[in-house]
C-alpha cells in the first residue's frame, strides 16, 4: 500500500508470517538466519580470484582448520608435582600437574577461582589434581553433595548453569578434562556454601 508492488521482496512477504513462526518455533532469535548471512562476508574474503570460487574457499577453510588444530587442540600442562591425591587404581608414578592451560581458560588446583568445574548433567566439583596418563589428561575432583537453585524465576537457575552448592564430598572422582565446563565459584556471605556459575565455553 505504501510503496507499491515493485518493492515487495521475499523479506517483506515473510513479515506476514512472523507471528505464526513465533507461535510454532518460539523466540525469533532462535530461528533467525542472520548469523548465516553475516558469515557470507567472511567467506567472500577467502576468494582471491574470480574463477574456481568453491575450491578456493575449501582450501582456505582447510588451512584455517588445520592451523587452529595445531595451535589450540593440545592443552599445556604446567607445574609438575608429586603431592596427590591420586586414585589407588592409577598407574605407578603417574605424572601430576598443578595447572592445565587450554585455548580459552585454565584450571589451577592452587587457586580457588580456577578449580571449579561442571560435568555429567550438572554435577559441580572442585579440581584437586591434574593427571597425564598416556596421551590423555584427567582431573581428580571432589564433587558437591548438595546442588540447589539460586533463583527459580523466570526459570530455575540450574537450567542456565547457575548453582547453589554445599557439602563437598571427601570421595574423589577421575574425569577426562574434555568432559568439563569451567565454573566461577563465589562464596555465599554468612553461609558455608557457594554460588557456582558455568562459563559460556567448554574446555575443548
Amino acid at each position: 500500500t505504501l510503496y507499491g508492488i515493485q518493492y515487495v521482496s521475499y523479506n517483506v512477504h515473510a513479515i506476514q508470517h512472523i507471528v505464526d513462526d513465533a507461535d510454532k518455533y518460539g523466540n525469533l532469535d532462535a530461528i533467525s538466519c542472520f548469523p548465516f548471512e553475516n558469515k557470507l562476508k567472511d567467506i567472500k574474503r577467502l576468494i582471491r580470484k574470480p574463477s574456481q570460487a568453491l575450491p578456493q574457499i575449501i582450501r582456505r577453510l582447510s588451512e584455517e582448520f588445520l592451523g587452529a588444530e595445531d595451535q589450540h587442540d593440545k592443552p599445556e600442562l604446567k607445574f609438575s608435582h608429586q603431592n596427590g591425591p591420586v586414585p589407588a587404581n592409577c598407574p605407578q608414578g603417574v605424572a601430576q600437574f598443578k595447572q592445565v592451560q587450554c585455548k580459552s581458560f585454565k584450571l589451577n588446583i592452587d587457586h580457588n577461582g580456577d578449580r571449579c568445574v561442571s560435568y555429567d548433567n550438572n554435577k559441580v566439583a572442585v579440581v584437586r589434581n591434574i593427571l597425564k596418563i598416556g596421551d590423555s589428561i584427567w582431573l581428580v575432583v571432589s564433587k558437591f553433595h548438595t546442588i540447589d537453585d539460586v533463583f527459580t524465576y523466570p526459570c530455575p537457575s540450574t537450567k542456565v548453569g547457575i548453582y547453589h552448592v554445599r557439602d563437598i564430598e571427601a570421595i574423589i572422582d577421575v574425569i577426562p578434562v574434555m568432559s568439563v565446563v569451567k565454573c566461577v565459584l563465589l562464596p555465599v556471605p554468612n553461609e558455608d556454601s557457594f554460588t557456582a556459575a558455568k562459563f559460556l565455553h567448554r574446555m575443548y
